[in-house]
């Protein structure tokens, strides 16, 4: 089996050679990406109680952001998508929350996803 070379980018990007960065890598570098981060709450609390990346304000939160924007529904997400021009989007944090989380997940990938089609 060939063995694969890890090559470094000029932006500190590690890739594959001869496969190029990934899609997703290009547009963040480009800063033509939404991330969505869904909610602060953890799925496994008992398994990552020693390390949690979130910090005091989303932790244990239902609130949902996209780019660091807070939103209350799908069409905040949608306006954050077509404000930015976003070409990918990249979808952190948290899970299905007990209450009412606007999120219903494959509506808004569906909807993202016809939202981001908009774009060359």
């Amino acid at each position: 089996m060939k063995k694969s070379k890890i090559v470094e980018s000029k932006e500190a990007t590690f890739y594959i050679k001869g496969r190029g960065i990934p899609k997703g890598c290009e547009y963040c570098l480009q800063g033509a990406k939404t991330v969505f981060f869904i909610n602060g709450i953890c799925q496994k609390p008992d398994n990552c109680c020693w390390y949690c990346p979130l910090s005091e304000e989303r932790k244990g939160k239902e609130f949902s952001y996209a780019n660091e924007i807070k939103i209350s529904n799908v069409n905040d997400l949608l306006d954050e998508i077509n404000k930015t021009s976003a070409k990918g989007m990249s979808i952190t944090g948290g899970k299905k929350a007990k209450s009412s989380t606007f999120i219903f997940i494959p509506m808004v990938l569906i909807l993202t996803t016809r939202s981001l089609q908009n774009y060359p």
